[in-house]
């Protein structure tokens, strides 16, 4: 007796096999979404640096503004000096400035002197300190705003403190814009207390020759200079853009190359720590300025952020439900297997008591059964359901070598089965034994054509074969593929209506933070490039969806259409992904198609997109000779990857792009299933590549 335990196993272990795919995919996605969030994580760090080295070339452009003023300035009063600050509105244009001011060189004799004019300008308890004697001295007799923080650098020497001295040695021997290592500025009090820095620009006589360091040195009368508050500063060049929550990126800025308490000049999060630090990414990034160097250190807690993603939720939802469908589709097919052999055998059982019984109980059957004798096996007996299937009579069947050509029209796989039947019937013969169901396509009497599975068994000279119609469990199989195909359309669907709106959201996005730069505070470029960075985050979700969608999508009804009308569309949807991309796109006369409109309207988006995403200038799409073509003068493809694009997951070796490697291998199959050919022609990395449809209307 057949037992079901026997062949649950099997539904089992397609169910573990099932669950472990879905769990190497699930982890694939992780390590692949993780390369992505490491990716922006790094873009935004560069953002950042970007950010940083633009403001330091903006403040030294400035202290240059300020030196010129000085040289060109016959003489330089205080109140001047203020006017010129006040009119740079650096409050406004570089937040985060301590201040802006001029410091000179004051040889021993002119000590007393330069201290009465200062006190005379209204200061009178203007000195130069610290006191002591020393080669050289320097003192800041202007800074603006004149705040409480800058009146204590009234007068002091900076030259004296050997970290200043060395920039200000810097700027005045090479004639450029130079910073200082960590210092604690004289402006500072006991409260907020901040790491400063210091920049500062030479200031020479007019008309002095400058070629070396000693002339440059004899010309020389003093510096244009910054003070910054570290903390100030950053806020003033980053604003809150590490807004406090779990994705929150952690920057830390150090003096030259050392990661330690004493080199830190700024702390985004003053101190705090994320928690997890092995779930922590890392970036460290130098910033060179004139021979100075800081060292950006970026920090992100990564923990757990990957389960919450979407697309590992999608992949580990999907492989479950897979793997449980398979699970109870297995186990459907075995327990109907198992239970067609536990009839037949039980029917056997019967006939072996009483023939006449046997088939009176066999007519009964839903099963068909027919039963032959003798060398040329002709058929003695057949049941009702078996005339009712086939529509045969007695009379007429077929003996069974007759039979089996109907059975298996393929020859060559009949020729083999054939070799393997007559020794199972030899076998089952001698033994008594059961042949094992095949499943095969019969011709009926009218023509028509059911599935139908297969049993023999062999009762002494009597040959038995029964048979269970699989006909409307086969159309009900087709009913949930067509259903499956339909699910499939509307995702798609769905994902192709959503990338527009997002495309347009994107790019309008960038054209707000290019066009209206200087219009904006930081923190409305924040939110616009949060915007345009999480429209982005959401075209990509949704076009590896689509990808998916598309390996089985089903043609809709072939229709006449304009492939002119679509092109135009497609354009203008991309319109700002075009101007972005700054590409001059050519549309030659196209023909009329007949075709499945909708898919052809994607396989052309997908042929554009790709052609200005691989680096296209020049697009042409024409036709020619039903051929249709799209050629760009992009980065080309190597001849032995001509074939490669096409298959699924498969994109071009030599650039790094985001995205599934899906778009070809959809259009390929849509343009097979039209039964029309595709293919790509390029003569090499950087000559352009040609994509071509040979159409048959």
């Amino acid at each position: 007796m057949i037992q079901l335990s026997k062949v649950s196993w099997k539904a089992f272990l397609v169910l573990i096999i099932g669950v472990l795919i879905t769990g190497a995919l699930t982890y694939a996605t992780h390590l692949n979404l993780s390369r992505e969030e490491n990716k922006d994580f790094g873009m935004v760090c560069q953002e950042i640096k970007t950010k940083i080295m633009s403001r330091l070339y903006a403040h030294a452009q400035l202290l240059r503004s300020g030196a010129a003023y000085v040289i060109g300035s016959d003489e330089v009063t205080r109140v001047g000096w203020h006017d010129f600050i006040e009119k740079s509105k650096i409050d406004k244009n570089l937040p985060g400035i301590q201040g802006v001011g001029y410091s000179v060189v004051v040889p021993e004799n002119k000590l007393s002197e330069l201290t009465q004019i200062i006190r005379n300008e209204g200061f009178p308890e203007f000195h130069i300190y610290p006191e002591g004697k020393r080669d050289t001295y320097t003192a800041i007799i202007y800074l603006e705003p004149f705040d409480f923080r800058n009146q204590r650098a009234f007068g002091y020497d900076m030259y004296s403190e050997p970290v200043r001295r060395k920039a200000m040695e810097q700027a005045r021997d090479y004639d450029l814009a130079a910073l200082t290592g960590k210092v604690l500025l004289v402006q500072e009090t006991n409260e907020d207390l901040q790491a400063g820095s210091l920049m500062y620009v030479p200031v020479y006589k007019k008309d002095k020759p400058m070629s070396t360091i000693a002339e440059r040195r004899e010309a020389f009368v003093g510096w244009v200079y910054s003070p910054y508050r570290m903390d100030d500063l950053m806020n003033g060049i980053l604003g809150r853009w590490d807004a406090i929550n779990s994705e929150r990126i952690h920057l830390q800025i150090y003096d030259n190359e050392d990661i330690t308490a004493e080199a830190l000049l700024f702390d985004s999060q003053h101190g705090k720590v994320n928690e997890a630090p092995e779930k922590t990414r890392t970036l460290g990034m130098p910033i060179e300025f004139n021979g100075k160097t800081w060292t950006l250190y970026f920090q992100q807690s990564n923990k757990f952020e990957w389960l919450l993603s979407n697309r590992v939720i999608i992949v580990f939802i999907g492989g479950l439900v897979t793997s449980l469908l398979l699970f109870f589709l297995t186990s459907s097919l075995q327990n109907t297997k198992t239970k067609a052999l536990l009839i037949a055998e039980r029917l056997t059982a019967e006939l072996k008591e009483s023939e006449e019984k046997f088939k009176t109980l066999a007519d009964t059957s839903p099963m068909a059964i027919y039963m032959s004798t003798g060398i040329e096996q002709t058929a003695e007996y057949i049941n009702h359901t078996f005339v009712d299937l086939f529509g045969y009579t007695i009379e007429e069947v077929p003996n069974f070598n007759q039979w089996w050509p109907l059975a298996y029209p393929n020859k060559e796989y009949r020729e083999r089965l054939e070799k393997e039947w007559q020794e199972k019937v030899g076998k089952a013969i001698k033994t008594k034994s059961e042949i094992d169901p095949i499943e095969a396509i019969v011709k009926c009497k009218d023509g028509s054509e059911k599935n139908i599975t297969w049993g023999f068994k062999t009762i002494g000279k009597q040959n038995w074969a029964y048979g269970l119609d699989l006909t409307k469990r086969k159309q009900v199989e087709q009913r949930l593929i067509e259903m499956n195909e339909n699910l499939e359309e509307m995702v798609y669907i769905t994902s192709h209506d959503l990338q527009v709106p997002l495309i347009s959201m994107e790019g309008y996005a960038s054209e707000l933070l290019e066009d209206y730069d200087s219009e904006l505070d930081e923190n409305g470029k924040f939110c616009l490039l949060r915007l345009k960075n999480n429209a982005q985050s959401m075209h990509n979700l949704i076009k590896s969806l689509l990808d998916i969608s598309r390996l089985n999508t089903k043609i809709h009804p072939f229709e006449t259409f304009d492939l002119n009308v679509i092109v135009e569309k497609i354009l203008m949807d991309l319109a700002l992904f075009i101007e972005n991309k700054k590409a001059n796109i050519v549309v030659e006369d196209l023909p009329k198609l007949h075709a499945d409109k909708y898919r052809i309207e994607t396989v052309f988006r997908n042929l554009i997109v790709n052609a200005l995403v691989y680096g296209g200038k020049k697009i042409t799409i024409g036709a020619k000779n039903n051929i249709l073509f799209v050629a760009d003068d992009g980065i080309g493809i190597p001849k032995d990857q001509l074939f490669s694009i096409f298959k699924a997951g498969e994109r071009l070796m030599q650039i790094d792009t985001d995205g599934v490697g899906m778009g070809l291998t959809f259009c390929k199959k849509v343009i097979e299933k039209h039964q029309w050919d595709l293919w790509a022609e390029s003569e090499g990395v950087g000559k352009g590549t040609t994509l071509k449809i040979r159409y048959r209307n």
